[in-house]
């Protein structure tokens, strides 16, 4: 499973962990079950953008703090509600565009440490 879904799944056990939950007690309240939760945890398996928003909101934190490990002020997810609304069809949408913004991030970080490293060499002629 990918490397962003391992750490999200690290993530989630801390936050479980830390606030004394089971893993049963947040499969519930996350209507998932545990063996999912379970997998999730360990990286073996990846998660929708409508599972994820039940999760964060299991632990009352933000999705992309789940998702990167940013500091809260990153961006927020929708509530339970507001995701309901959405059909299937429409959080699959939401999923791609977000796993494709993950991409982009990880694309990005990767090209600012290529053009530092080129700005050191170049500064060393």
């Amino acid at each position: 499973m990918h490397d962003i879904y391992h750490q999200a799944g690290k993530r989630i056990r801390k936050l479980r962990v830390e606030q004394n939950l089971t893993r049963e007690e947040t499969a519930e309240k996350a209507d998932i079950s545990s063996r999912f939760l379970s997998d999730i945890e360990n990286g073996r398996k990846g998660f929708s953008a409508h599972t994820l928003v039940r999760i964060a909101n299991c632990f009352s934190v933000p999705c992309g703090y789940i998702m990167t490990g940013e500091s809260y002020r990153s961006f927020r997810c929708s509530g339970d509600r507001t995701v309901q609304s959405y059909t299937d069809e429409q959080l699959e949408i939401i999923n791609r565009l977000y796993e494709m913004a993950l991409k982009l991030k990880l694309h990005e970080g990767l090209a600012s440490q290529t053009d530092q490293n080129n700005s050191k060499m170049d500064g060393g002629l």
